[in-house]
């Protein structure tokens, strides 16, 4: 699995970036909605809602579980400091949510209220994920980070179920053919 993480960058806007990915085979898209105000959100959901949808592809919102209920997207990524556990309550059995954390307890017991998958950050992910399967928990991970495509084995072979990314994708020379090349990595 790979999420294409949309985030602001001086190259392409981020509806440019959501058809990029789209484009590569992405089926799944982030939108970084940090420093984004609220009308800049609704504002590209009117262009990304109807593009996902058209192109079956996931959109979930990083944050702002406020905008997300609103525009009706998948669900979504919550930092660190957010409840996933009341987001579940809040927008139901048929959203996506994902939360970041790295600790096992945490996890497991995000597993048992029904959280999607685990996002992490840690570059040494192997412990942890082999403590979580330890516990019969079969909860996804999904690696959340600059990575590139000479990551993908790596973190494959660690153990993630997918990776979350976005710079490298839209730094590469040809970002459409990057993204077929990523997928094809990580199958």
């Amino acid at each position: 699995m790979l999420q294409i993480l949309l985030e602001s960058n001086e190259k392409y806007s981020l509806a440019e970036q959501a058809q990029i990915g789209i484009e590569g085979g992405a089926t799944w898209l982030i939108l970084r909605c940090n420093g984004l105000e609220d009308s800049e959100i609704r504002e590209l959901a009117h262009e990304l809602v109807p593009l996902c949808r058209e192109n079956g592809t996931i959109l979930t919102f990083e944050g702002r579980p406020d905008m997300a209920r609103e525009l009706g997207v998948h669900g979504l990524l919550l930092r660190r400091d957010e409840k996933p556990e009341q987001m579940r309550i809040d927008l139901g059995p048929e959203a996506i949510i994902g939360a970041e954390t790295e600790d096992v307890a945490r996890i497991l017991a995000l597993d048992k209220a029904d959280i999607d998958y685990i996002a992490m950050t840690t570059r040494n992910p192997s412990e942890i994920i082999a403590e979580v399967r330890k516990a019969n928990s079969t909860i996804p991970f999904v690696a959340l980070g600059d990575y590139s495509i000479n990551d993908a084995g790596r973190l494959l072979f660690a153990g993630y179920n997918g990776v979350c990314t976005g710079r490298p994708v839209f730094e590469a020379d040809d970002p459409v053919q990057y993204v077929k090349d990523f997928l094809a990595a990580l199958s």
